[in-house]
């Protein structure tokens, strides 16, 4: 991890199971966050859906979106866990949020945790 105290890295991964609507929504909801993510990670934990995949490479890689995007795939499926700490090791900001592929985040959620930086050095 590299990148200056204010940087933060979304990662979600995403897997045979996920929904396509639901992932679309998700994603929405990054996208309107009221503070940016400086970078996306992705990882396809597995084989995906097909349509999973054309949406991820034709909305998310290939269409120019205010902050970088890493795609990560695994040839088979080892876990959420295995998926996110993956993503954590090529990350290159400081601060990292979990955005699995249903969640949804409020409009603000990473401008709150960006606010609470002081709160992470307790643990």
């Amino acid at each position: 991890m590299t990148g200056n105290t204010e940087s933060i890295t979304v990662i979600v991964p995403v897997y045979i199971g996920s929904d396509l609507s639901s992932f679309r929504t998700s994603i929405r909801s990054l996208l309107n966050q009221s503070r940016q993510p400086d970078e996306l990670v992705i990882v396809l934990d597995g084989p995906i859906k097909e349509i999973c995949w054309t949406y991820i490479v034709e909305s998310l890689v290939l269409n120019k979106l205010p902050f970088s995007v890493k795609l990560v795939c695994c040839l088979n499926n080892k876990g959420p866990g295995y998926a996110r700490n993956l993503a954590a090791s090529i990350s290159s900001s400081i601060w990292l949020a979990i955005h699995d592929a249903d969640d949804r985040y409020a409009r603000n959620r990473l401008e709150v945790q960006l606010d609470f930086p002081d709160f992470a050095r307790h643990f």
